[in-house]
């Protein structure tokens, strides 16, 4: 797919890894229309902002959220590997068609006003990543083995931490962020 075809297409989603997003910013800059929506469904909290930095000004940029796990497989083929939703910032007028044309695709999406402190719940989430690269054992059967439970907890109460000094109230869909190395330090289940 050439990025001309960006010309055409009404909403853009950036769903690269982050050391990515600003070629993609500067594709999209280069290649999309004049109103095209960009939703970054990205981990990471700066992404939006590199969007934002490189669009037009008559473009709309929205923060997004996966909160489940994309497998890539061969060609274009993903897998969606645990149940979870989209997130899409609400942005009055912008996000509506949006999250009614991924709901009429079969995802459950949600327009949340507060997409920061998702993302940075889902990054307090994501400390599990580290571990789960440094150990080599995905992430399923860690959850099996609370040494690595007690590690990922200190890993996210230390995002906590720096979080409250920061001002930063992340959360979460379906459990206070906070809770998270309580539940994780729990014997095993």
């Amino acid at each position: 797919l050439s990025p001309d075809a960006l010309l055409a297409c009404d909403v853009i989603f950036v769903c690269t890894k982050s050391a990515q997003t600003e070629e993609a910013a500067e594709i999209i800059s280069r290649c999309a229309g004049p109103k095209a929506v960009i939703v970054s469904f990205q981990n990471g909290t700066a992404n939006p902002q590199v969007l934002r930095n490189s669009a037009k000004p008559t473009q709309q940029v929205l923060a997004g959220m996966v909160s489940f796990n994309v497998v890539w497989s061969k060609g274009a083929a993903f897998h969606m590997s645990i149940d979870g939703e989209l997130f899409v910032e609400d942005l009055l007028g912008v996000s509506d068609p949006i999250v009614e044309a991924l709901h009429q695709a079969g995802f459950c999406v949600e327009a949340r006003s507060d997409m920061m402190e998702v993302l940075y719940g889902k990054l307090a989430v994501n400390m599990i990543n580290a571990i789960n690269a440094l150990s080599g054992i995905p992430a399923v059967p860690m959850l099996n083995e609370r040494n690595y439970r007690l590690a990922w907890a200190a890993c996210v109460d230390e995002a906590l931490e720096v979080y409250r000094k920061s001002g930063i109230k992340p959360v979460n869909s379906k459990a206070p962020v906070a809770a998270l190395p309580y539940i994780l330090r729990l014997s095993n289940w």
